[in-house]
């Protein structure tokens, strides 16, 4: 597969001369056979075996585990090679094997030389997800400086949450000195939950009722007795029934053997923004009184 000369760095392997130039030819080719045709991302990577290239918007790309793969690529596989393709939309599993040249057009995989290629079906719990063959965003929290030198380490939940899930927020304590305001507050500016506190550790009581795909804030405010402060915050909402229930049934019906459908359910859960909650690093277990302390004055 690879070939290098004596007393040559081999750091970095080099290409067979023919596995290069046929890279290089497909590279021109490719180019201008799609040089008028958007690229848009019409299928997801999920399988990958053996060496293989992807030629892409006049450049080679190396395949990995869920790619969202752009409409038009080239797939150039070697023998031995295997590549599997989800596509989402059309409810349809394509896979390659090398040696061979496909092409991923919008509604499947084409043959193009050589190799075989064969298709299933995805089942239905999996394209009840809804799964986009694009690039996912992710929530984060955010630390903001005060009227102070020292930084707020706060954590809790971002993204999307199941329903189920407790709310807790918690931070990286200052002093005693320091006491916390913590706010939860709605897309329409409406305060939902908000609490003095001198613990480190904050879990909504379950009267506190926060309506599903609808964004919330959680905030932080630390200040010491002199009227320094610090600040951190963070964004979630919650998970809609319908999505939750999919997601949910999905999980139970796709056995771990399944490489492709337990790929396709991480993929799911990226673009539903679901991440792990960050609140075990700092959570101990609030006092319950702090924890369901009703909305006091601030400090004086």
């Amino acid at each position: 597969m690879f070939d290098q000369k004596p007393n040559q760095n081999t750091s970095a392997p080099r290409l067979k001369g023919g596995t290069a130039f046929r890279i290089a030819l497909a590279l021109v080719l490719h180019g201008l056979a799609t040089a008028a045709v958007a690229a848009r991302p019409v299928a997801i990577l999920t399988e990958v075996e053996g060496f293989a290239r992807i030629i892409t918007d006049r450049q080679a790309v190396t395949p990995r585990i869920a790619l969202a793969v752009d409409e038009n690529s080239l797939f150039l596989l070697e023998k031995g090679a295997r590549i599997v393709l989800a596509y989402p939309d059309t409810g349809v599993i394509f896979e390659m094997q090398g040696p061979g040249q496909f092409t991923a057009r919008s509604d499947g995989v084409q043959r193009v030389e050589l190799g075989r290629l064969t298709k299933r079906d995805l089942i239905p719990e999996l394209r009840a997800l809804r799964i986009r063959p694009d690039r996912p965003t992710l929530q984060a929290s955010v630390s903001m400086r005060g009227g102070s030198a020292e930084g707020l380490e706060a954590f809790g939940p971002r993204g999307s949450r199941f329903g189920r899930d407790p709310i807790r927020i918690c931070w990286e304590p200052l002093g005693h000195k320091w006491r916390y305001r913590v706010r939860v507050v709605g897309d329409d500016g409406a305060i939902v939950f908000e609490v003095w506190t001198s613990e480190s550790a904050i879990e909504l009581p379950n009267t506190v009722l926060t309506a599903a795909k609808t964004p919330y804030l959680w905030y932080v405010h630390a200040e010491a007795h002199n009227k320094r402060f610090v600040e951190a915050a963070g964004l979630f909402e919650r998970l809609g029934a319908a999505s939750e229930r999919a997601l949910l049934q999905a999980e139970w019906a796709v056995p771990q053997s399944d490489t492709t459908g337990r790929v396709l359910i991480q993929v799911a859960r990226r673009q539903l923004e679901i991440e792990p909650d960050s609140s075990p690093i700092c959570w101990h277990g609030a006092d319950s009184q702090a924890s369901e302390a009703p909305i006091t004055a601030a400090p004086e």
